[in-house]
């Protein structure tokens, strides 16, 4: 349990844009987006960030003066969405970088090429084996995939301005600085893995803080209200487990909600406690002695 929380905690610390729906074709199985901007401005981000500063300053420094970009700074969002094939994946980055420093660093790798698409340049090559494409399609936007015609897509998703609908998740309980939505049911996966993935069809997930109070949320839509049930089962007995196995967590006590609804085929949960003392539990499990490690 510790290692959950604290995942979600660090993760949360990078530093992104407000989620745009639009930039999100409608029929996306997944998507992550992570808002690296507000994250800054919470306690815990910036302790994280303080952190990473004080005890990776000379690879950030190294790094900056390699690619021109400060990444505590100067990214500010990351939207990740697919189908189903990670090599389809997309990344799309919101950040300040140096066009031309960053295309001068590519032009050296192996096999790289240049094509165009609707007046956009994508930028191809191969790391490590692997083929991988960029383009940016505005200053402070760049755009990754492994696979070219998912590029392309990208580009022209963008272009058009429109893509999923704004989900009301996102915009309940605290300004999320993670969020995320995968259609399970319709994702690929192993015959072992399925067996009980598929029993949750849609799964939600957000992250936030405000006032101090850190809260993350789940939904998970199951197949009937008897799986559904039997996922709030699981959900609470996580949390139990975490209690009775993690004495600091146990001191803590966060406050721990689940709610059904539709029938209890739709499961919510919300996890809150202040940022001080999700800080202070990072501390005591050595979760920022890890870092860099």
């Amino acid at each position: 349990m510790k290692h959950i929380l604290i995942i979600m905690l660090a993760t949360a610390t990078a530093q992104a844009a407000p989620l745009d729906p639009a930039r999100i074709p409608a029929d996306a199985r997944w998507w992550l987006h992570l808002d690296l901007e507000s994250a800054r401005t919470t306690e815990v981000g910036g302790r994280i960030a303080k952190e990473i500063t004080e005890r990776e300053g000379a690879k950030l420094r190294a790094a900056e003066r390699m690619f021109s970009i400060n990444f505590l700074t100067d990214l500010s969002g990351f939207t990740l969405y697919g189908h189903g094939d990670k090599k389809d994946g997309v990344l799309i980055v919101d950040g300040n970088f140096d066009q031309t420093h960053l295309i001068d660093i590519v032009a050296a790798a192996e096999n790289y090429e240049t094509s165009d698409h609707s007046s956009t340049t994508i930028h191809s090559w191969t790391d490590k084996s692997k083929s991988q494409n960029a383009a940016f399609v505005a200053q402070n936007l760049l755009v990754f995939s492994e696979t070219k015609s998912s590029l392309q897509d990208a580009i022209d998703q963008l272009a058009s301005g429109t893509g999923m609908e704004p989900d009301p998740f996102t915009s309940a309980g605290a300004p999320p600085v993670v969020t995320g939505s995968a259609r399970i049911a319709d994702l690929p996966m192993k015959k072992d893995d399925a067996k009980l993935l598929r029993k949750a069809e849609n799964l939600r997930i957000a992250l936030g803080e405000a006032n101090g109070q850190l809260e993350g949320r789940i939904e998970v839509e199951t197949d009937s209200a008897v799986t559904g049930k039997l996922v709030r089962k699981v959900l609470e007995g996580i949390i139990a487990i975490g209690k009775l196995t993690d004495e600091n967590l146990a001191q803590i006590n966060p406050d721990f909600e689940t709610r059904e609804s539709e029938g209890g085929r739709v499961i919510s949960a919300t996890l809150s406690l202040p940022a001080a003392e999700m800080i202070s539990l990072m501390e005591k499990n050595g979760a920022f002695d890890k870092i860099g490690k």
